[in-house]
C-alpha cells in the first residue's frame, strides 16, 4: 500500500484555467491548466499554446499512459481525460512527459496502444 504524507499547498489552482509566469526580463508566458485526473485525483497538465508544447507530467507518455494504481487513481478516468483534454490539441503539439522521450499529440492519436 502507498502512503502519502499530508501537506499543505502553496496555492490552489482549483477553478483556474490559466497560469501566467512573468520572469524578470523575459516575455510573460500563459499556460492553460488542464485537469486530467486518473494518475492521481489532482493531476494537471500545462499547455503552452504560444510554443505548441504540453507539459504532461505522468499523464501521457510516448506510447503509454500514467499509472493509475496509486490511491485515488482511476484508469478509465485517466484515458477519458487524455482523450477529451489532450488528444483534442493540435496534432503537432509537442508532449513533454515527466519521464522518457517526448512525443506529439498526433503521434499518440495514431499509435498509443492504451488509447
Amino acid at each position: 500500500a502507498y502512503e502519502i504524507e499530508p501537506f499543505a499547498p502553496d496555492c490552489k489552482l482549483e477553478g483556474k484555467g490559466e497560469l501566467s509566469c512573468n520572469l524578470e526580463g523575459e516575455v510573460p508566458l500563459s499556460f492553460q491548466i488542464l485537469h486530467v485526473p486518473g494518475h492521481s485525483p489532482d493531476s494537471l497538465c500545462f499547455h503552452l499554446p504560444s510554443e505548441g508544447v504540453l507539459f504532461a507530467g505522468d499523464t501521457l507518455f510516448r506510447q503509454g499512459i500514467g499509472r493509475s494504481d496509486f490511491p485515488g487513481g482511476d484508469s478509465a478516468l485517466l484515458v477519458r481525460g487524455i482523450r477529451e483534454r489532450i488528444l483534442t490539441l493540435a496534432p503537432e503539439t509537442r508532449v513533454l512527459p515527466g519521464h522518457g522521450e517526448e512525443t506529439t499529440v498526433g503521434g499518440e492519436v495514431l499509435g498509443n496502444p492504451f488509447l
